[in-house]
């Protein structure tokens, strides 16, 4: 890894030390923490490493970012999807070529393969998919199909000889927005404001350490450094720790395959009335969801089982 830091955006949180030891799993903490040191160097040839880029919006839209911003660095797309993969990697080549921009584009199915000389991580893994939503969500049927609308319209226009229409360097909304601006906020220490999920680590006094929570930070050459809240008020905190419970349980119960653990995350949730209800409920999910859980868990029968 190259001595003037890495930049890690993702969904949930995991030891760094993990990342920039060995880069051998996938770097999953949302913003650096505040102790790493990062600094901006007119010489940084920045590589940034795109975790599940096969989406159907979030790398088109970081993609227009950096072109719009003439950026020069490599771009690495990585998804264990081989059919999306080909759509956004020949999407982003024809937006690169359309702009003449400075972008070095590579892509592969191993993250392992893309993160060697990476200086920003940004992790936007969907386990599963939009079919996966569709097994355990509601009110979402609209973003689903439209999903699927934007993704068969993407890839038709990625293997198409024809040019892409100029509704690919347009400027839309989402996420992908602030991931440029809060990297070239820690490269220039700028510290700007922005809102962040971080492990709690005392920022609000009376939620658990480890918790990942959501506070104004501000993204400085040291990395995300959150704003400290003190105490926030009992009526306030009581009902975040119950929530905060079932989530542990519920990243208990993946890690060691524990169907009961699951069905405990269920109750202490309190979206359940009662614990027969949590059960049929947990069985159901596990069915449906079983293709997107870690195959370990099928296997090992002799811990406590997932499903009967």
């Amino acid at each position: 890894m190259r001595d003037f830091g890495l930049t890690v955006f993702a969904l949930s949180v995991f030891d760094y030390t993990e990342v920039q030891e060995q880069m051998a799993d996938p770097p999953v903490i949302l913003c650096p923490s505040p102790d790493l040191s990062i600094s901006w160097s007119p010489f940084v040839q920045e590589r940034f490493v795109l975790i599940g880029a096969g989406s159907a919006m979030f790398t088109r839209g970081l993609l227009f970012d950096l072109i719009r911003r003439n950026i020069e660095a490599e771009v690495a797309l990585v998804d264990t999807d081989p059919n999306a993969l080909e759509t956004i990697e020949r999407l982003a080549a024809k937006m690169i070529s359309a702009r003449k921009a400075p972008l070095k584009l590579s892509a592969a199915v191993d993250r392992r393969d893309a993160f060697p000389g990476a200086t920003a991580v940004i992790c936007t893994i969907g386990v599963g998919g939009r079919r996966a939503w569709e097994q355990d969500v509601f009110s979402f049927e609209n973003t689903v199909a439209g999903g699927d609308r934007v993704f068969a319209q993407m890839r038709e226009d990625a293997l198409s000889p024809v040019p892409l229409d100029e509704t690919y360097f347009r400027a839309f909304g989402g996420e992908h927005e602030q991931v440029i601006d809060i990297i070239d906020s820690i490269r220039t220490g700028a510290g700007r404001q922005y809102a962040c999920n971080v492990p709690n680590r005392g920022v609000v006094e009376n939620l658990p350490a480890e918790a990942v929570i959501e506070v104004t930070c501000h993204a400085t050459a040291q990395g995300i450094v959150p704003v400290p809240q003190g105490r926030i008020p009992e009526a306030w905190a009581a009902p975040l720790v119950s929530r905060l419970a079932s989530v542990e349980l519920i990243v208990d119960a993946a890690l060691i395959g524990s169907r009961d653990r699951f069905v405990q995350a269920l109750v202490v949730d309190g979206s359940v009335p009662d614990l027969d209800t949590a059960e049929a409920l947990a069985d159901e999910l596990l069915d449906a969801q079983r293709e997107c859980l870690p195959k370990r868990i099928w296997e090992k029968e002799a811990r406590t089982q997932l499903c009967r």
